[in-house]
């Protein structure tokens, strides 16, 4: 996100992962100092899928499904909000299945 953050993009560790134990790719480059020859911003991708707070339970579950992604960003009017995890979003539905059935 930049400073008013509005969401730009994320970075998965796997597209990292490979260069990450290359310190050659640390390496400034001498011709523009303050600039490295991999930024960050390289490894910037675009998620197939958002949310957002206000979005229905079965659409976001349905985003889960069709991207098979395990966390998705949550943006709001172009803001990030933060991320949810399929993981964490079933964990509730459990636990609130078992409220209901001990009623």
């Amino acid at each position: 996100m930049d400073e008013d953050r509005v969401y730009l993009g994320l970075v998965d560790m796997d597209d990292v992962r490979a260069d990450m134990f290359h310190p050659d790719m640390y390496e400034k480059d001498m011709f523009h100092p303050d600039m490295y020859e991999n930024p960050i911003s390289a490894y910037m991708i675009q998620a197939k899928e958002h949310i957002s707070t206000s979005e229905p339970m079965d659409g976001v579950m349905e985003k889960f499904r069709k991207t098979g992604y395990y966390n998705l960003p949550v943006i709001d009017d172009g803001k990030y909000i933060g991320f949810v995890s399929r993981a964490n979003i079933f964990n509730a539905y459990r636990k609130v299945l078992k409220d209901v059935s001990m009623e």
